[in-house]
C-alpha cells in the first residue's frame, strides 16, 4: 500500500524507479517491446504469442528484482544504528 501512495505523480514515478533493481526491469521490459516491434515488421508471422513474452519475461525478470529489493531493504535496515533511548 505504501508503494502504491509512493506512485502518485511525477515526483513518486521518480522515487519508483529511482531503485536500480526497478530501472532494469522497466529498462528490459521496455527493450523487449522495442525489439518485438522490429521483429513483427519486419516478418508479421513471428511473434505470435507475444503476449506471453510479455508475462514471461515480466515473471523471470521480478524475482530477482524483487529479491534484490528485500535484500537491499534488509541490508540498509540491519547497517542504520538503532536509535538511542
Amino acid at each position: 500500500m505504501r508503494m502504491l501512495v509512493q506512485l502518485r505523480g511525477a515526483e513518486g514515478a521518480a522515487q519508483f524507479l529511482h531503485n536500480p533493481a526497478w530501472s532494469i526491469w522497466v529498462g528490459t521490459l521496455v527493450t523487449h517491446a522495442i525489439l518485438l516491434i522490429k521483429d513483427v515488421i519486419a516478418d508479421k508471422t513471428t511473434h505470435n504469442v507475444w503476449p506471453f513474452e510479455f508475462v514471461f519475461w515480466g515473471v523471470v525478470l521480478a524475482v530477482p528484482v524483487f529479491l534484490g529489493i528485500l535484500l537491499t531493504a534488509l541490508i540498509a535496515r540491519m547497517r542504520k544504528p538503532a536509535a538511542l533511548e
